[in-house]
């Protein structure tokens, strides 16, 4: 089976588990420096450029299972960035043992899924993006409100609803 290494990949992708005949593989877990692989297909996370830095600084900041396995909160720190970046995955809270720092197991959105803090423009969501950026106006948030989860995402849609892995570098 031929390799891909994601060593010195320096941004945010995705692994899809599929029988490709391609090993992806990756180090994990902080300064742990565990290397983890599976079979699957290779995905640039489609993030707007513009905007991939601050995804790639939530992610540091967030620091998801850093020696360990990811915590609850974690997890849920971690559903919050993905949102706040217009990235339709969930993270399988039931993989969190399995899921690491650099190796988070996510679900991806469903055609049907709705963003969960997105449903309408209310005051959850409100007070969750003022929180995320407290200087957003409330047209900004009456947009937010109505984005299409799969803009720029027409790549994935057969495989919306399946599992894959949200990775990135390493922070060791």
């Amino acid at each position: 089976m031929k390799t891909i290494t994601l060593r010195n990949y320096p941004y945010p992708a995705l692994i899809l588990p599929y029988p490709s005949g391609i090993a992806i593989e990756q180090q994990v877990a902080g300064m742990a420096t565990e290397h983890r692989s599976v079979e699957g297909i290779f995905l640039p996370l489609p993030v707007a450029s513009h905007r991939l830095d601050n995804f790639m600084s939530a992610l540091e900041a967030i620091h998801p299972g850093c020696y360990s396995e990811v915590t609850w909160d974690e997890a849920c720190k971690l559903d919050d960035a993905l949102k706040a970046y217009d990235i339709p995955l969930d993270v399988n809270k039931d993989k969190r043992k399995e899921s690491t720092e650099a190796w988070v197991y996510v679900r991806l959105f469903g055609k049907d899924d709705k963003w969960p803090l997105r449903r309408s423009w209310d005051s959850s969501y409100k007070k969750f993006a003022k929180k995320i950026k407290p200087d957003v106006t409330d047209t900004e948030i009456e947009a937010a409100c109505s984005w299409d989860i799969f803009i720029n995402l027409d790549m994935l849609e057969d495989f919306a609803g399946e599992e894959a892995i949200l990775t990135w570098e390493n922070c060791d």
